[in-house]
């Protein structure tokens, strides 16, 4: 009886659940739950069913970050490797989709090759982000490998016999963070063997199609006026619980937004790049050469960044690769090699007629301003693109790889040069940021906390730069 009952019961509460009405939330759904991009990729997520706008966040930026397109979509944007979630907030439920940020991804146009004697096969690799290709053939005594030109994403290879017998073709990419394989079986009689040749290129397939790289994405355009998104930056260096320093000058309208930016600072490295514009001043007017060779003494010895006080002294240098690695690298040992050359007095001089306060003397590391920052990238980047000599683009491509940067994990879309200075008791980052409507963003920060940057100054300069990008969109 009692089995009987449950029985009833629950033909009763099927009956009754199937003819309740599905609620809202429940269709709520995501397009994806999880993505493979390579970094500096993106691929757009949407949710349907939705009734109201859609808040995305995730849940480390710095891997991938989510950028809304519109109230029901957004671009994952893949920044470095690693994995991370991105979560999309709709009608009070919470969806996620895992999020895999590789080098490249990597596809072949054939799962495997057959051949004869004396026969090839040419195939088709193609990856997405890295163009950096390895291949371990496991049996070299079977065929060997010769490889083709790329063209576009994808890069042919030749698959040679060398004798029967079986191999396997692992094709990595850089970091060995994707792989693919390909059979090889090589007959002794080619007759029944029918060699196909992939002329072209094969094209992305599967979910490839959907990622595209960052510079093709659209942005939308910003909400807000430029009053509220100034108020935003204001409560950003006014929340931020040491001194700083924001400057944000369009190569349009001129500035658009200051916060303490006459105030002179601890500058560190930054006063490099004021510096190297002077040395290639001289270098413009004859006074030195690019290919002029300098001797690496024990004078020159400090500790701090860059490559060149790993070396032995009695090594040359070019000042063409000094400027290079004060700028990439931030070299000490450069910079200072190029003050014995180029010397102090007339980069002081030049200060002044500048109208600034910035001097060298017994210190090689004066204090700066925003100000100062922005005038020496400003006349940097006017020679870049006004002057023949060769030693400008030089610094510019230093600037574009420098390898410290904060700025340039949040403004991915365009090149950014930077140039920043970092002991543990502040950091500071001057940048032109090369979008449709060029811009110079300056940073500076000064703590009492030794570890400060290390707890979170990071966040800060992008969560700046993420708003001084929204304000110079909207101004131009």
């Amino acid at each position: 009886m009692r089995k009987l009952l449950s029985m009833v019961m629950t033909v009763i509460f099927a009956v009754s659940f199937m003819g309740m009405p599905v609620s809202a939330a429940d269709t709520v759904t995501l397009s994806r739950t999880s993505i493979e991009l390579p970094a500096e990729h993106f691929m757009t997520l949407s949710v349907t069913g939705a009734a109201g706008k859609v808040k995305w966040r995730s849940e480390n930026s710095e891997i991938a970050s989510a950028e809304p397109v519109d109230n029901a979509s957004a671009d994952v944007i893949g920044n470095k490797t690693g994995e991370t979630y991105i979560y999309a907030e709709a009608d009070g439920r919470t969806l996620k989709c895992r999020v895999s940020v590789k080098p490249s991804l990597i596809s072949v146009s054939s799962d495997s090759a057959e051949l004869g004697s004396d026969d090839s096969k040419k195939v088709w690799i193609s990856v997405l982000g890295s163009k950096s290709i390895t291949v371990k053939n496991s049996n070299k005594n079977v065929c060997s490998v010769s490889w083709g030109k790329w063209v576009g994403d994808s890069i042919s290879i030749n698959i040679n016999t060398v004798k029967s017998g079986s191999s396997v073709l692992n094709f990595y990419t850089k970091g060995n963070f994707d792989t693919t394989a390909v059979p090889v079986k090589v007959s002794a009689d080619s007759d029944d063997i029918l060699l196909v040749e992939d002329d072209k290129a094969p094209k992305i397939p599967g979910e490839w199609k959907d990622i595209k790289p960052v510079s093709e994405r659209v942005t939308v355009a910003e909400t807000g006026t430029y009053e509220e998104l100034c108020a935003e930056m204001n409560k950003l260096v006014k929340d931020y619980p040491y001194e700083c320093a924001v400057l944000l000058y369009s190569m349009e309208k001129g500035d658009l937004y200051k916060y303490n930016a006459g105030n002179y600072y601890s500058g560190g490295c930054t006063v490099k790049l004021p510096y190297v514009y002077y040395c290639c001043l001289q270098i413009e007017a004859g006074n030195h050469s690019l290919d002029e060779m300098i001797t690496y003494t024990s004078a020159h010895k400090v500790g701090g960044s860059g490559v060149i006080q790993n070396k032995g002294y009695g090594t040359k240098w070019s000042i063409a690769t000094l400027l290079d690695y004060s700028m990439r690298y931030s070299d000490n040992v450069a910079y200072y090699m190029l003050i014995s050359v180029f010397g102090k007095e007339g980069f002081n001089k030049m200060m002044e007629d500048w109208g600034y306060s910035t001097r060298l003397g017994y210190s090689n590391y004066p204090g700066v301003s925003s100000e100062m920052l922005k005038t020496a990238m400003i006349k940097v980047h006017d020679k870049v693109v006004t002057s023949d000599n060769r030693c400008w683009q030089n610094v510019w491509n230093g600037l574009v790889g420098s390898v410290f940067y904060e700025v340039r994990k949040e403004i991915t879309y365009c090149d950014v040069a930077i140039k920043c200075g970092l002991p543990l008791s502040f950091y500071n980052e001057v940048c032109y940021i090369d979008s449709d409507s060029p811009y110079i963003l300056v940073i500076m920060s000064r703590t009492t906390n030794e570890s400060a940057y290390y707890d979170g100054d990071e966040k800060f300069f992008r969560a700046v730069a993420n708003c001084a990008d929204r304000i110079n969109k909207l101004c131009t």
